[in-house]
């Protein structure tokens, strides 16, 4: 917020939730978001909820009408293991959702940061190809899709637990999506 802030970018933030524990505190207005803890991309046989299967409540006619998606998607499929073989199939399907529901909006799909746990990172690495993959898939047809490192851009010293950035670590990751705003 304070880069956007700085930089007198107008924004709204939007979303069905507002649990954002974030420092410093956001106004009440400032604080929607589809940030959904310990979701997958697409639930399937995960035994978790996953985000692709609240696409049309979320974004449809009576959801939020959205200029810029900032995603940060897969780290549970990663932490799980979860089909990582066919995520960059349910990637894809999520992201041509979304070029669907909200056609003026712009995407960028972060690949994920590292993760501290060295055979979880190994995953992490195969999956970002992944993401590199379907970016470029969608570019090639002319989507506003685009991908910013979150994985080069942090280091494991710099994550609060094995999956989650430290303060540090999200103001690296702020900066990163800031750069690829203000590029749009």
């Amino acid at each position: 917020k304070q880069l956007l802030d700085d930089a007198k970018i107008t924004f709204q933030f939007v979303g069905s939730w507002t649990d954002n524990p974030g420092t410093p505190a956001l106004p009440r207005e400032q604080q929607h978001h589809e940030g959904h803890s310990g979701y997958v991309i697409q639930a399937g046989t995960s035994g978790r909820p996953g985000i692709y299967d609240f696409r049309n409540e979320w974004l449809g006619p009576t959801g939020s009408q959205v200029d810029v998606f900032l995603i940060v998607i897969g780290t549970n499929d990663v932490d799980l293991n979860y089909k990582l073989d066919m995520a960059g199939a349910r990637l894809d399907a999520l992201v041509t959702a979304l070029v669907q529901l909200q056609p003026q909006a712009k995407i960028i799909l972060a690949q994920l940061p590292p993760i501290n746990d060295a055979a979880e990172d190994a995953r992490c690495v195969a999956y970002n190809k992944a993401i590199v993959a379907t970016v470029q898939a969608h570019a090639q047809k002319g989507e506003p899709v685009s991908t910013v490192d979150l994985h080069s851009a942090i280091t494991t010293a710099e994550l609060a637990d094995k999956l989650h950035p430290s303060d540090v670590g999200y103001t690296k990751v702020a900066k990163v999506f800031f750069d690829a705003i203000q590029k749009l």
